[in-house]
């Protein structure tokens, strides 16, 4: 397990402008992306422009939930603590496309994707809180009012009407947690 002082995060997508400010402050980041080409080269620019050494990546894809369930194995059993997630890896325009895992290709990557991550995640953050003893994690979403089955149902759309519907769902999922 990997000890740091500063808090760590996890940033999905290359995130580059957010990744150097958390470098700045000090934080180890964790670049989680799909192009591991870009992300390594993010990643030594982070570190050539803020000196912190604590910038590193791994790969996920959210398109893939065997990937996302791949990427928090490592981390839960790299990483002493999690202080930080950031969902910031998106899609758009491919909204008629699907995934392996049948799901919609827009739908996986902006919305369950990142709910499958920050829920096998979360024991992190609720360990960590625990021993600081502070108050538990913040409340689950409710996940049953979105079913995939519902979304494919989806008429054909604009893909940059798809792109607003899949963001417009995702903020009234998650705007209380």
């Amino acid at each position: 397990m990997t000890t740091v002082s500063g808090p760590v995060v996890v940033l999905s997508g290359i995130g580059k402008e957010t990744a150097l400010d958390l470098a700045r402050r000090g934080a180890r980041v964790i670049l989680a992306c799909r192009d591991m080409d870009k992300t390594d080269q993010a990643c030594r620019e982070i570190i050539s422009k803020t000196g912190n050494q604590e910038v590193i990546s791994h790969h996920i894809d959210l398109s893939s939930l065997q990937s996302v369930r791949d990427f928090a194995r490592v981390i839960l059993t790299t990483e002493s603590r999690l202080d930080v997630l950031v969902n910031n890896a998106g899609a758009a325009g491919l909204f008629r496309k699907r995934t392996q895992d049948g799901l919609q290709i827009v739908m996986q990557i902006n919305h369950f994707g990142p709910f499958l991550l920050s829920n096998l995640l979360l024991v992190v953050f609720v360990v960590y809180v625990s021993e600081r003893a502070r108050p538990g994690p913040p409340r689950s979403a409710d996940n049953a009012a979105i079913r995939p089955d519902a979304v494919a149902r989806i008429p054909s759309v604009g893909s940059r009407l798809a792109y607003k519907i899949v963001r417009l769902i995702v903020y009234f999922k998650f705007n209380d947690i």
